[in-house]
């Protein structure tokens, strides 16, 4: 199945932002329910991370989704997600419609 937030993605000029890899990592850094994480970049200028969680649940990944979705974000920003038994991916589009600039970000959750 196609990625519908990574189609849309493509509309914009999609971009790595030093302050949102801060962000991202500082994140990551300080929530007591990561265990580990991998964030990496692609040259077409996506966002990809992987995030080992102490406790695996759905509710837990939303504890910590939906602070980072509002803590790392553009003027506009919407997510679509797939949920398995033994993880949670989320595609987030972030971007300011103004300029044309966003940032694309797969992040996969999962039991550490």
């Amino acid at each position: 199945m196609d990625n519908f937030v990574e189609n849309i993605s493509k509309q914009f000029v999609r971009k790595i932002d030093t302050g949102v890899t801060i962000d991202l990592k500082d994140y990551f850094e300080d929530d007591e329910l990561v265990k580990d994480y991998e964030l990496k970049t692609t040259e077409d200028n996506k966002y990809i991370a992987t995030v080992k969680l102490t406790e695996f649940d759905r509710f837990k990944v939303k504890d910590i989704f939906y602070p980072l979705m509002r803590f790392a974000n553009y003027k506009t920003t919407f997510y679509t997600h797939e949920e398995y038994e033994d993880s949670i991916t989320y595609y987030l589009l972030s971007m300011n419609s103004e300029s044309d600039l966003g940032f694309y970000l797969s992040i996969t959750f999962s039991q550490g």
